[in-house]
């Protein structure tokens, strides 16, 4: 039989969560000096996926559990269409829970959260864009900052970390505070609107350590008082404000997974009208400080994963259907305990030979049902690229965000988006010409399907339906 894997301890959620308006769908992508060629793009697709056989797989059910199987199917490369991150239909992408796009000078990779977080999309998209150089007779070099496409996979690459690192303690109970929400108008039809704000990386950076901060704490900080002057002006803000961090766990504990290896920390930020942007900035400080310290990750991660819950042997044995509704209803409770998420994915250290080609990356996240509005960022390139992803059609708190960063770092920032829900217009760059984003009015084709499942594949594949 092929290939199969148990779902990493975090991603045994999202298959239960997945919906339109929770696509669990991270996005990276890179735009390049030229135009993309889709041909060389798919030879290089062709060649990178066999090196990442964690993300070439189909999402199965079992009678336990879900589970990844191996997907020998083509990974078919499409021009963009759709609004990003939005959900993956297997059935439409030859059984596969990735996708590669292009647009112009867009290559982007977008990945169910299922299969990997951000930092496993960023190695693949790095792999990938390194390859697709390669193959247009770009004299590239890895410099050992890229997974090589004909490397055999690590062993350490595959494992899930939760269950390697999960250490049993004594978890004291605690109240899980209530967090501002963001209310608004969603689009119709259903889709999500991206802004992008760009500026340099080390200016902001400069202006952040002379806040006495980091540049995520900088940004968190203008994004809880964006959020608070603007929904004042609506409503009372009684609740605190809450921004939800992703922290990567793989520096901490060694770990060269791709699969999720992270842990989600909070930041509680009860709001006042005489709090100003300095005092935001020395408690969002210091709650980073603690939530970044060793003994408080390991506490978040016996707490925050199902790793304890799937050692009770009678919940291992309890059908999935069953797992599937405690879940769903889990994930409804504490899935949504912030107001607003921040992904950072920090610098992206390159290849001096593949910076040349490259103008800059994007990173996108996805909104939910009860978090209409999402923050990832990271720079190449010294291009910081701040990317806000909505569901609705208020974008008060991101012109205030705009606003508020521009005032106070006198800094100038490019602005581009997708213009999902607004009136037809075309953005172009003002030094390349190229359009960002396409025509969501226009049809394309679906790709050719290549399903190579079968009746038999039941039988094939027991060992991985039943696995415990």
């Amino acid at each position: 039989m092929g290939r199969w894997y148990r779902l990493d301890s975090v991603a045994k959620v999202f298959p239960a969560a997945m919906a339109e308006n929770n696509s669990t769908v991270f996005r990276g992508s890179v735009i390049l000096s030229e135009p993309v060629d889709p041909i060389i793009l798919q030879q290089a697709v062709d060649i990178v996926i066999k090196r990442f056989p964690t993300m070439a797989v189909k999402l199965e059910k079992g009678i336990f559990w879900n589970y990844l199987y191996e997907n020998k199917n083509e990974l078919i490369v499409e021009e963009e269409r759709y609004y990003p991150s939005a959900v993956i239909d297997p059935k439409t992408n030859n059984g596969f829970m990735i996708k590669v796009l292009y647009f112009s000078h867009r290559l982007a990779v977008e990945i169910f959260h299922g299969l990997s977080d951000g930092v496993g999309t960023l190695e693949f998209l790095k792999t990938l864009v390194y390859q697709y150089l390669l193959l247009t007779g770009r004299p590239v070099e890895d410099e050992g900052l890229v997974l090589l496409p004909h490397e055999s996979p690590k062993p350490e690459e595959e494992e899930d970390g939760y269950q390697r690192y999960y250490q049993k303690m004594k978890i004291d109970k605690t109240e899980i505070e209530t967090p501002h929400r963001i209310k608004g108008t969603g689009f119709t039809p259903y889709g999500h609107h991206v802004t992008h704000l760009i500026m340099p990386a080390s200016s902001l950076t400069r202006y952040a350590r002379s806040m006495k901060t980091s540049l995520t704490g900088y940004i968190a900080s203008l994004l809880i008082q964006a959020i608070y002057l603007e929904e004042s002006k609506h409503n009372q803000v009684t609740n605190p404000i809450i921004i939800g961090i992703p922290v990567d766990l793989r520096r901490l504990f060694r770990s060269q997974t791709l699969r999720n290896f992270y842990i989600g920390t909070r930041l509680i930020i009860p709001m006042t009208p005489s709090k100003t942007l300095k005092d935001i900035v020395d408690e969002v400080t210091g709650q980073l400080r603690q939530n970044l310290a060793k003994e408080h990750l390991k506490l978040m991660l016996a707490l925050t994963t199902s790793t304890k819950y799937e050692r009770i042997p009678g919940v291992r044995i309890t059908p999935l259907f069953l797992k599937s509704l405690v879940i769903k209803q889990m994930y409804k409770r504490f899935g949504d305990t912030t107001t607003m998420n921040l992904s950072n994915l920090g610098r992206v250290t390159l290849p001096s030979s593949m910076e040349a080609h490259i103008e800059g990356m994007e990173f996108v996240s996805y909104p939910k049902a009860n978090i209409p509005i999402n923050c990832a960022m990271g720079s190449c390139n010294d291009r910081l690229n701040i990317s806000f992803v909505r569901n609705i059609m208020e974008d008060g708190v991101i012109r205030r965000f705009a606003e508020l960063l521009s005032s106070h770092t006198g800094l100038e920032i490019e602005e581009y988006s997708n213009n999902w829900g607004m009136p037809k217009v075309v953005q172009k760059n003002r030094s390349t010409g190229h359009p960002f984003y396409p025509d969501y009015q226009s049809s394309k084709p679906m790709p050719k399907r290549n399903d190579s499942s079968n009746l038999s594949r039941i039988f094939r594949e027991w060992k991985a339906i039943t696995h415990l």
